[in-house]
């Protein structure tokens, strides 16, 4: 029979060869009630910290896309945009430029489209 578990009279359940007592919580099943302000702090917190991190250069793009394509289109190359990136501290060479570029311009059109 193993550890499996099956009743053996009111209020107690046999486990692993022994009888057990079974035990009821009060209370919802899925725990006890959320403090919303404790844990809305604590999310902020959190946020805060992994705000202070180093992030990708690819999540750095992402945050300023919108002025990047603004400035291709207008008639900016991309030579000029990285040099742009390069001195705001983007180290990407020309080919990872464009390929987070096109990356990053095909997840735009995933979320747009669906």
């Amino acid at each position: 029979m193993g550890s499996r578990k099956r009743n053996e009279g009111p209020g107690t359940e046999i486990v692993a060869g022994q009888q057990r007592p079974i035990t009821v919580r009060s209370g919802p099943p899925w725990g006890d009630a959320v403090d919303k302000d404790k844990v809305s702090a604590a999310l902020r917190d959190l946020a805060a910290e992994h705000a202070r991190t180093p992030r990708s250069q690819t999540a750095r793009l992402r945050e300023v896309i919108d002025d990047l394509e603004a400035a291709l289109s207008a008639g900016a190359s991309h030579a000029a945009v990285l040099a742009t990136l390069h001195a705001q501290g983007f180290s990407f060479t020309l080919r990872s430029f464009e390929s987070t570029l096109a990356r990053l311009r095909k997840e735009r059109r995933e979320q747009n489209g669906a």
